[in-house]
């Protein structure tokens, strides 16, 4: 089924689809899927109404560039979080305390935004089955904001950053400073944006 399409099953996937939601419901299925709105929608013909409780319903193909983007931003967050890490100990008598944790808390994942960012949410739900990037986020990481230019500007001036680092050096903090306030009119060229 082509994703822009409206969903109309047939009438043998109609049967299908009923016998299978009174077999969740019978079964007592605790998962996202809510049987019971799937089969009266079914049943009454409103199909609308499982995609408006199911957004991600068909779900569309994910682009491979979207994938190797999220991970070079989950790489960078992880990189970010290392080194902050590292540097803790050494910074805290000389640097005041709302400093330190304003860094701390700009070098944790805000995740993407649920209602414009799906496409890149539902590759971070599939990271988490896989047990990818555990360490670095923890869902459901919606940001109630548009973050992608922020990231495009984050990995521009992280990438840079990345480059001077010799072997297994860590960020300093003076580049996960820059790293986490990159300029709003960072020259951003997504082809560069792999380390």
């Amino acid at each position: 089924m082509d994703n822009n399409e409206p969903f109309q099953p047939s009438k043998a996937e109609t049967l299908i689809l009923l016998m299978l939601c009174e077999i969740h419901q019978a079964l007592k299925i605790n998962s996202d899927i809510d049987a019971s709105i799937i089969g009266t929608a079914i049943t009454t013909g409103n199909f609308w109404a499982i995609e408006d409780r199911m957004p991600f319903f068909p779900a569309p193909i994910i682009d491979n560039k979207k994938v190797e983007f999220v991970c070079d931003i989950l790489d960078m967050y992880q990189m970010l979080q290392l080194s902050f890490a590292s540097l803790q100990d050494k910074i805290k008598d000389t640097h005041p305390a709302d400093f330190i944790s304003n860094i701390q808390k700009n070098t944790v994942f805000p995740g993407f935004d649920g209602n414009n960012e799906g496409e890149y949410l539902s590759i971070l739900r599939m990271m988490t089955k896989l047990e990818m990037y555990e360490n670095t986020y923890t869902l459901p990481c919606n940001s109630h904001r548009r973050m992608l230019a922020f990231y495009q500007r984050m990995l521009f001036v992280y990438n840079a950053e990345f480059e001077k680092l010799m072997n297994d050096e860590l960020l300093s903090l003076e580049s996960i400073t820059k790293i986490i306030s990159p300029p709003e009119h960072s020259f951003l060229d997504m082809t560069k944006h792999r380390r």
